[in-house]
């Protein structure tokens, strides 16, 4: 958030696009910088729909160890967490005016999480574009 900060009001752009999954700073041209437009390309959501679904199925995975699996109270406060977090991650990412994914998979997963009303395209960078 800092460094977006600092980057928009040294040199203010006329385009903002992130390529970082830092939907979290959305926040700042579209508020700071009215006239500002925004894009975005997601090779990959933050957070998942899976995730809250997998913390409250308790089972344990290289990304939710067993000693909090095993916890009713870790369990919750990380369900918790995963449910803010994706409310926030998916409230930021509307932001943007524009947004660009890898595939129909990323898409899919995007769309469950953005109330996204912009224009969308689909780019594959893993694609040879010259021979």
């Amino acid at each position: 958030m800092l460094l977006a900060f600092d980057a928009i009001s040294t040199i203010p752009p006329d385009v903002y696009f992130d390529t970082t999954r830092c939907a979290f700073t959305y926040l700042l041209p579209k508020f700071l910088l009215p006239n500002c437009k925004m894009g975005c390309y997601v090779h990959y959501p933050t957070i998942l729909t899976d995730m809250p679904k997998m913390v409250y199925s308790r089972c344990p995975r290289y990304d939710h160890l067993s000693t909090v699996s095993r916890r009713p109270f870790y369990t919750a406060i990380k369900l918790m967490y995963y449910t803010w977090f994706a409310v926030v991650y998916g409230a930021m990412g509307s932001l943007s005016d524009l947004m660009l994914v890898n595939s129909t998979r990323t898409f899919g997963k995007i769309a469950l999480l953005w109330s996204f009303n912009g224009c969308l395209g689909s780019f594959f960078p893993n694609k040879p574009i010259f021979k």
